[in-house]
């Protein structure tokens, strides 16, 4: 296909992952689609490549940093922008993590750059509702973000079972509400670890609250079960090794960790909460997230070879598709705002 045929995006993300697997698909199955990675130049010269005027469609994944310089390049070079909202926490302070004042410069900042915004899209449709509460959004497409699928199914696949049963969490302890997801998670696996239907439990994460997950483990009555290993470089091969994953967040819009589960045919035993139903989908068990239903949750997947199987099957099956029709879903966005310059 000629250059002039391309549909060329400058994409201009704060999330390595969303970008690497977004460019990454867009470079092996779409060559009618031409990405630039732009955050990978230094500000001077992703300015200059905006103000260039060279894209179709500039698209950017928070509107703060990113967002604002976006914004204002966009408008001089006459590109469409398409903003993508990840979540809603940081957009709300949710979670009060923010002073009033830095929280009103957020909300400031996130205006100014929605109305420069030819298209938004968002990680979930929960999301767009949340958003909505403060911010005139307009017209919503939702779509989950893509993620490295293969490297996930590839590590499971290739993973010789143990003789232990391991269940396991991801999650990022940077955050409150994961933190207590976690604490949840610990007094749920009591039951569990005292009927001995579980042989260990693996807890992955970095963050201001490690040292606290590390001061309830000791304080846990089968703490010798229980690893907290910080942060990890190789997740794959950790949900390889496990039998089930345990989440659950007061956060998350819709977890990667879920997906990154999924793609590894994990079963999944998670809390109802935020977003994290949405991103389980009928592919593991919802419940509420107490430790009694909880505990409940992990015993039905562990005693119950076949729902295990079950669940395992949906992940992959949900897995399989996940990217191609997010990376779809972009283009068709692209597509429509590039055709309305």
């Amino acid at each position: 296909m000629d250059r002039q045929d391309e549909l060329r995006i400058a994409l201009c993300h704060s999330n390595p992952d969303y970008e690497a697997s977004l460019a990454g698909a867009l470079a092996a199955d779409y060559p009618g689609v031409a990405p630039d990675v732009i955050t990978r130049l230094s500000i001077p010269s992703r300015v200059s490549a905006l103000l260039r005027g060279d894209y179709d469609v500039i698209h950017v994944d928070e509107l703060v940093a990113n967002g604002l310089l976006a914004a204002s390049t966009s408008v001089v070079a006459r590109t469409p922008l398409v903003v993508y909202f990840r979540g809603w926490d940081d957009y709300l302070n949710s979670h009060g993590q923010y002073s009033t004042l830095k929280a009103a410069r957020l909300s400031l900042y996130t205006r100014s750059t929605l109305a420069r915004a030819a298209a938004v899209m968002t990680i979930s449709e929960r999301t767009a509702d949340m958003l909505s509460t403060r911010y005139r959004l307009g017209e919503v497409t939702a779509c989950p973000r893509p993620f490295p699928v293969d490297e996930y199914r590839s590590a499971a696949e290739g993973a010789d079972d143990g003789d232990e049963t391991t269940i396991v969490t991801v999650t990022n302890l940077r955050y409150k509400g994961k933190y207590r997801g976690v604490t949840q998670i610990l007094a749920a696996l009591e039951p569990i670890f005292e009927a001995d239907l579980a042989d260990r439990y693996l807890i992955a994460g970095d963050g201001r609250y490690l040292d606290r997950v590390r001061a309830r483990v000791r304080h846990h009555p089968f703490a010798d079960r229980i690893d907290v290993l910080g942060f990890q470089n190789d997740v794959p091969g950790l949900l390889a090794r496990a039998d089930a994953f345990a989440y659950v967040s007061y956060l998350d819009a819709y977890p990667t960790a879920v997906l990154e589960a999924q793609a590894a045919g994990l079963p999944i035993v998670a809390g109802n909460a935020s977003g994290v139903p949405d991103a389980v989908g009928d592919a593991g068990l919802v419940c509420e997230p107490t430790p009694d239903a909880l505990a409940e949750g992990i015993r039905s997947v562990l005693c119950n070879p076949a729902t295990r199987r079950r669940l395992s099957k949906r992940a992959r099956r949900k897995a399989a598709t996940h990217n191609e029709a997010s990376v779809e879903t972009h283009i068709d966005v692209w597509r429509a705002v590039a055709s309305a310059r």
